[in-house]
C-alpha cells in the first residue's frame, strides 16, 4: 500500500512541481515590456529530485515507526476520573467519562473519543494523536463541544518516564487572548496512564495545574491515584 500511494505522489510531485526545481526564463511568462540590457541574465540554478529521491524522501515521511508503535499502548476502552480546575479555586470540580482509543491509517495515528456528562450536560470531545517523522515530534489536535476552536500542541517523549509533553495554545474564552498551556501523558502501567493540562492564569502570569484525567483500562480491577503536581 505504501508503494502505490507513494507512485502516486511522486506523479503529482513531479507536476506540480515539489522537486524544488527554479524555472527557466522560458517557462515564466513575462508580461512586462521587453528592456534593452548589457548585462547577462546568470544560469537558473536547479535542485531538482529524482523519481528515486522523492520516493525515498515520501517514505521516510509516511513510513510508521516505533514511536508510532508506542502510541499503541494507549489504545483500549478507558473509564475516566476527571478533576478540573478554575484559577484561584483549589476545589475542582469533578466528573466521569469514557475514552475510546484506536489506531487509525495504518497504525500512523491514534484516535481518541471521549464522552461524558458534567453539570448535567452530555459533553463530547475527539482527538487526534500522532507522531511527525520529519519534525520528530509528536503532535496533537483536540475538539469538543465546549468551544468552536481546535487545540493542536506538539512535544516530544521521554522514555525514561513515559511522559508525552506537549504545549500549545487556546483563546481564552474570557480574555479573548492567546493562553498557552502544556500537557502531559504519563503511561503508568498497561492498565492506566494520566492526562493532566497545565495554564496560566490570566490575572497574574502564574501556572496553575487546570486538568487532570485518570485513565482506568475498562475491566482492568486496578485504579491508580494520580500522579504529583509539576512544579
Amino acid at each position: 500500500m505504501i508503494r502505490i500511494e507513494n507512485t502516486l505522489l511522486v506523479a503529482l510531485l513531479l507536476g506540480v512541481g515539489c522537486s524544488s526545481s527554479t524555472p527557466t526564463p522560458t517557462d515564466l511568462k513575462d508580461q512586462r515590456p521587453a528592456m534593452a540590457t548589457t548585462a547577462q541574465t546568470p544560469a537558473p540554478t536547479t535542485t531538482a529530485m529524482s523519481p528515486e529521491q522523492i520516493m525515498a524522501a515520501m517514505k521516510e515521511a509516511s513510513t510508521p515507526g516505533e514511536s508510532h508503535a508506542m502510541l499503541k499502548s494507549y489504545a483500549g476502552i478507558w473509564k475516566a476520573s476527571v478533576k478540573e480546575w478554575m484559577p484561584g479555586n483549589p476545589e475542582p470540580r469533578i466528573s466521569k467519562g469514557i475514552s475510546i482509543n484506536k489506531p487509525i491509517l495504518g497504525g500512523r495515528f491514534l484516535e481518541q473519543k471521549y464522552t461524558a456528562t458534567a453539570n448535567g450536560q452530555k459533553f463530547e470531545g475527539q482527538g487526534i494523536l500522532g507522531y511527525d517523522n520529519l519534525s520528530k515530534k509528536y503532535t496533537s489536535t483536540w475538539v469538543d463541544t465546549m468551544t468552536t476552536a481546535q487545540f493542536s500542541q506538539e512535544g516530544t517523549f521521554d522514555p525514561a518516564t513515559k511522559v508525552i509533553t506537549m504545549s500549545g495554545s487556546m483563546t481564552c474564552p474570557m480574555t479573548k487572548k492567546e493562553m498557552p498551556a502544556k500537557t502531559t501523558m504519563t503511561m503508568i502501567d498497561k492498565n492506566s496512564y494520566t492526562f493532566e493540562m497545565y495554564a496560566k492564569d490570566p490575572s497574574n502570569g502564574k501556572e496553575f495545574k487546570a486538568l487532570e484525567i485518570v485513565y482506568t483500562k475498562a475491566g482492568a480491577a486496578k485504579t491508580v491515584a494520580a500522579t504529583p503536581d509539576k512544579k
